[in-house]
């Protein structure tokens, strides 16, 4: 014969403060564990879409800093729309392009080293896959090149697009002498796969062991270089490296409080068994 459970009204109101004071315990050990755990792979999984003229701001390690920016800008080309998306640094005055802006976040001083993963000295950033080497390891070097006077010689010289429609044609037509940037981005043609940034970024100012990060970005639109950043994550742990796509391991101690709460729930519903009105 089948038994229903009827509970009082008082019983289930009280039912419901227990297990919600243990769902707020369980919530308060899981953040605690993510504040504890500091040593190690910190991200952001937030996707956010960017369109013409729109950028997404990267604070690798949330202390309010704007660390890096995937920037959209279009300009016009002899009366055709141009596209172009980059990526942006917090630490110097960005530069003037003529009829399109691309700003950095801020001063000369705010986390001096910053770089991005290329093949050579003065190619596009590499768009990287899940799983590859970003630090110690890696294959290419870190550097970023969005100057004026490149290695020296007074060329202005923008390598830090991931989609470049303008090849130097807006600088030349200024009367800018201009060193194009070389290699393939690799950014087109990913038919929606995520290609991803390695970043490398010294938060001390001057201290010699660089922090290693990625930010992923989906194209979604390549006519237009428009998409979406996915995510971004970085290693806590100076000189340490990480992979691009790698992600924070779930805290054993959210796991262990989730477990806990379900276990407790089934326990206090198992002695309501066999209550009837």
């Amino acid at each position: 014969m089948q038994t229903n459970i009827n509970m009082p009204d008082d019983s289930c109101e009280r039912l419901g403060r227990r297990l919600a004071r243990y769902a707020l315990i369980a919530g308060g050990v899981g953040a605690a564990s993510a504040t504890d755990a500091s040593a190690g792979i910190v991200g952001n999984s937030v996707v956010t879409p960017f369109g013409l003229n729109e950028s997404v701001q990267i604070d690798l390690n949330g202390d309010g800093e704007i660390d890096f920016e995937i920037d959209h800008d279009r300009a016009q080309l002899n009366g055709a729309d141009i596209d172009f998306l980059q990526i942006d640094k917090n630490d110097q005055v960005g530069l003037a392009l003529p009829g399109v802006d691309f700003p950095d976040a801020g001063p000369v001083g705010i986390n001096d080293d910053h770089g991005y993963l290329t093949d050579i000295s003065g190619n596009y950033p590499t768009a990287l896959s899940a799983g590859d080497t970003i630090g110690l390891g890696s294959s290419g070097l870190f550097e970023f090149q969005e100057s004026s006077s490149y290695v020296g010689g007074g060329t202005t010289i923008r390598a830090n697009r991931l989609i470049d429609e303008d090849a130097g044609q807006l600088d030349a037509d200024a009367g800018t002498l201009t060193t194009l940037p070389g290699g393939a981005a690799g950014w087109t043609g990913l038919n929606g796969d995520v290609g991803y940034v390695g970043l490398a970024i010294d938060f001390n100012g001057g201290s010699d062991a660089l922090s290693y990060g990625w930010v992923g970005v989906r194209i979604t639109n390549e006519a237009d270089a428009t998409g979406e950043v996915v995510g971004f994550a970085y290693n806590d742990v100076p000189g340490e490296p990480i992979l691009a796509g790698q992600v924070p391991e779930p805290s054993s101690l959210l796991i262990a409080g989730a477990a806990a709460l379900a276990l407790f729930g089934r326990r206090t519903l198992g002695r309501t068994r066999g209550r009837r009105v």
